[in-house]
């Protein structure tokens, strides 16, 4: 380890901050003081030589298989600190299994991999996937066999600056055992002309309030406080039964308006919309997402965090997301909100 202090440069403002201390003496000691700190922080340059051992890198395979659709797959190996990031695709090949059987052979596109195989409701999945140069991975999962179902309730109100939507989730799950979900609610809008859609775009909806499941979830830009930010929560609390989730955002409204195009007056509908998902996900999913939040939070000088992982051979995870999804179309401000 080699370490290197810029003293002179230190010594040069100390004595720069003392010629000016005549009039005002307090004041300028302390702001000697506050000097030399912060010289000292920026003038320290350090170098650390790593001398241990490389770990041999691995693949890594992520996939959240969901009933009755086709299974998609993303591979990519590991790298160490001071390796070099290549984004170039690899080559890899691999399989899809349900209940012990082949189902299909996983089909690469460039970026990810797919299998036209669809599993259903209470499938055992298995996916194999292999490269040149690394160990042949493989992850998997048992699909729920209930579908998850959801109600939503909304209603406007005004917090004295904005609009805003509350929503009432009725989450319907009343199987045994602990249970595992993540809450998405997803703002959306595209322009319509004629039959045509234009400029689509969707973003996650920030909360202004949020349901006591939630406790500690982000949901403010630039919030400092970062945690639960994947909206996860278990059903500790109804076991068995039924829940309603309390939440809120901001209001949008769809809007109607005249363009003129190519000399004809032509009519454009600027949709907005709110999606809300409620995901009910397996253990190793929301362990994954919990090691992940809590691996993004570390802050300079900290214990390293063990990102949670299933994948037999390598890094990752296999597991299942079990979705309800209600979608919302907001009319023109003051008319009434209707369900797609």
């Amino acid at each position: 380890m080699n370490i290197h202090t810029d003293i002179s440069t230190v010594s040069n403002n100390l004595q720069l901050a003392e010629g000016e201390c005549n009039q005002q003496p307090v004041t300028c000691r302390r702001q000697t003081l506050w000097l030399f700190f912060i010289c000292l922080l920026v003038g320290c340059e350090q170098t650390y030589d790593y001398d241990g051992e490389y770990p041999d890198p691995k693949l890594v395979m992520y996939a959240f298989v969901k009933p009755d659709s086709v299974i998609s797959v993303q591979v990519t190996r590991t790298f160490f600190f001071g390796d070099s990031v290549v984004n170039n695709p690899m080559e890899v090949e691999g399989e899809v299994y349900v209940n012990g059987d082949l189902a299909g052979d996983l089909k690469w596109n460039g970026e990810e991999g797919y299998s036209v195989v669809y599993p259903k409701r209470g499938d055992h999945v298995r996916i194999v996937a292999r490269s040149a140069g690394f160990p042949e991975v493989e992850g998997e999962v048992v699909l729920p066999e209930q579908a998850l179902v959801i109600e939503v309730d909304t209603f406007s109100s005004n917090d004295g600056r904005d609009d805003r939507m509350n929503y009432r989730i009725t989450i319907k799950d009343e199987r045994l055992g602990r249970l595992y979900y993540r809450l998405i609610v997803e703002s959306y809008s595209y322009t319509r002309i004629g039959d045509e859609i234009i400029d689509p775009s969707t973003s996650y909806a920030f909360f202004t309030d949020k349901d006591p499941l939630l406790e500690g979830s982000s949901s403010v830009w630039f919030d400092e406080d970062e945690r639960n930010k994947y909206h996860l929560f278990t059903n500790e609390v109804f076991e068995g039964t039924s829940y309603v989730m309390k939440v809120s955002n901001r209001r949008m409204y769809s809007y109607v308006y005249e363009e003129e195009k190519e000399g004809q007056q032509v009519m454009q509908y600027n949709v907005k919309g709110c999606r809300v998902k409620v995901v009910n996900i397996d253990k190793a999913t929301y362990q994954y997402l919990k090691s992940v939040e809590m691996s993004d939070r570390g802050e300079g000088i900290m214990e390293p965090i063990q990102v949670y992982g299933n994948v037999k051979n390598g890094v990752g995870v296999v597991g299942y997301a079990n979705e309800a999804v209600v979608d919302f179309v907001m009319p023109e401000k003051g008319n009434v909100l209707y369900t797609n």
